[in-house]
């Protein structure tokens, strides 16, 4: 059976056609069904009638009109164009597919980039497209590379595959490469570097691999499995990064006023405001789980950030805080 969408179009050249044959005289919905079942051999209720009529307007942009009311109604062109089935992309949706490509562009990991690539290349050229005009508008972080794409494009097809993976590990400050088998469930981008989640089999719990310390995977002889505490969509709920440590904990923080309004745009944990200080400062309570970059992203503010609580989290950071300072 031939696809409905390819039978669809095909009708849709038959009724431009005919109506381009008319040269502006009208024709009723009979005439034009009678002329539709003769030239495509197939018969026609009204209902597909209708819907390839709506099809030809809201796709093409065809410029027929309906003269008359109820039965008497009769369809007519009101212009005449040789161009109609030809692309109808406009810039502005071209731009939009820019704005996507951009997106995709940031998994540069992903061979389908080139195609989309080209093919926007293609659309440019049809619209006489002002390549200096779209350069530069938008820009998106890009995460540099420092891991193969075989290695990106196989751990993507283990998830895909349900395949459980022997990994060559080794870590910044390790002497010798461990193995690790592991179940592999995502995928994630946090701070422009790549992260494998996973259950490792060895040690019963859920780990972040980064990419970039992975040297080599196999397939392993084990039966995949997916245990039932990991979900994707939840997981990283109440979580900072990738690194899920301990239990959640209340965390009550005091920023200053002018730094609090940058991070009311960008907070790093759900949170609620608690109380506006006389001299406008602000004390908000966190809940969520402490981790590395959990206590990284409270060093970045700088003086402008007071730790209230849990106090072993301001201890560890006072000593933090210590031991930089001797380095100026």
């Amino acid at each position: 059976m031939e696809n409905k969408h390819k039978i669809r179009h095909q009708r849709a050249i038959l009724l431009d056609a005919i109506l381009k044959e008319q040269n502006g005289d009208p024709l009723s919905k009979r005439e034009l069904l009678a002329e539709l079942e003769k030239r495509s051999g197939d018969l026609l209720i009204d209902k597909t009638f209708n819907n390839l009529v709506k099809y030809v307007i809201d796709t093409f942009d065809a410029p027929i009109e309906r003269v008359g009311k109820g039965k008497a109604t009769k369809y007519v062109y009101t212009s005449f164009s040789d161009d109609l089935f030809k692309s109808k992309v406009s810039k502005d949706e071209v731009f939009s597919l820019e704005i996507a490509f951009e997106l995709l562009n940031g998994l540069s990991e992903f061979p389908l980039s080139n195609d989309l690539n080209k093919l926007l290349n293609k659309l440019r050229e049809t619209l006489s497209f002002d390549e200096n005009q779209s350069s530069e508008i938008i820009q998106f972080e890009r995460s540099s590379q420092v891991y193969s794409k075989e290695l990106f494009l196989d751990l993507f097809d283990c998830i895909k595959n349900q395949t459980a993976i022997v990994i060559d590990y080794k870590g910044f400050n390790f002497e010798n490469t461990i193995q690790k088998i592991i179940h592999p469930y995502l995928l994630k981008q946090f701070n422009q570097r790549w992260f494998l989640i996973g259950y490792n089999d060895k040690e019963k719990r859920i780990e972040n691999l980064p990419l970039d310390r992975i040297l080599k995977i196999k397939p392993s002889s084990l039966v995949y499995s997916r245990i039932d505490i990991f979900d994707s969509n939840l997981w990283f709920d109440d979580l900072f990064g990738v690194t899920k440590m301990g239990e959640k904990q209340k965390v009550i923080l005091k920023f200053d006023s002018n730094r609090y309004n940058y991070f009311i745009t960008k907070p790093f944990l759900p949170f609620k405001e608690i109380k506006v200080l006389e001299n406008s400062d602000v004390i908000i309570e966190m809940n969520g789980y402490i981790n590395r970059e959990v206590q990284a992203e409270i060093l970045s503010y700088g003086k402008d950030i007071e730790i209230l609580e849990p106090i072993e989290l301001r201890n560890q950071t006072k000593a933090i805080l210590k031991e930089r300072i001797k380095n100026y």
